[in-house]
């Protein structure tokens, strides 16, 4: 009984991690070209490219379910700025031109962003008001480029390999610079990972109960 206890307590917990994942942090703040500083009034702007390894733990493949962006830059104007996120074949917006209109098509004027793109979040970046100063808080990404325009779109992804953030400057004035930047992704083992794992459970469980079992046997002929 004891070893049957064991054995579901086994098998449900790795059920129960499976199902909720593990969410893994990754903060980036330094080795960036030309020290962060994305050249001014320049399409061919500024990229950052990071490498993650080993998302997980043993063997098998791990699905992204959730991913949030972190940013931090200082200086410029946040309405000259045009951003972007790439993994795989994820791609999504995180800024164009915030705050742009036809009637202000500059945009915003801040000198900076210190925020977390959330999909979950209330408000849409590009509308993120009359702010003082630096721009904090948590935001969707920037709308105005289509309704699929989404952080989602890295969902079902294997979260190792290479990330670029790619951010240009498309008008004269100060220089924007990136102090930082990170991901915060939430993955789970893909189904046949799962499945393995299960098995592996079943085949230890069911190994502790003919031990038992053959321990028990011999204890009565004694």
């Amino acid at each position: 009984m004891k070893f049957c206890c064991l054995f579901c307590a086994l098998l449900l917990g790795t059920v129960l991690h499976a199902r909720a994942g593990i969410t893994t942090t990754y903060a980036y703040t330094s080795g960036f070209a030309n020290g962060g500083i994305v050249p001014d009034n320049d399409l061919n702007g500024w990229q950052d490219t990071r490498t993650i390894s080993g998302f997980g733990y043993g063997n098998g493949l791990w699905q992204i379910t959730d991913l949030n962006v972190t940013i931090n830059i200082t200086g410029g104007f946040n309405g000259d700025l045009y951003g972007t996120l790439v993994h795989d074949s994820g791609f999504v917006v995180l800024l164009n031109h915030v705050g742009s209109t036809l009637g202000n098509p500059a945009g915003y004027s801040n000198p900076g962003l210190n925020i977390v793109f959330d999909q979950s979040a209330v408000t849409d970046v590009h509308a993120y008001g009359n702010v003082a100063g630096v721009v904090s808080g948590t935001y969707q990404p920037d709308g105005t480029v289509s309704p699929a325009n989404s952080l989602s779109s890295f969902n079902g992804l294997d979260p190792n390999g290479s990330w670029t953030l790619f951010l240009n400057d498309t008008s004269f004035g100060d220089e924007s610079q990136v102090l930082g930047w990170g991901l915060e992704i939430t993955a789970v083992p893909e189904p046949v990972t799962v499945a393995l794992g299960v098995f592996g459970t079943l085949g230890t469980g069911a190994w502790a109960v003919r031990l038992a079992r053959r321990k028990f046997k011999t204890n009565d002929q004694e």
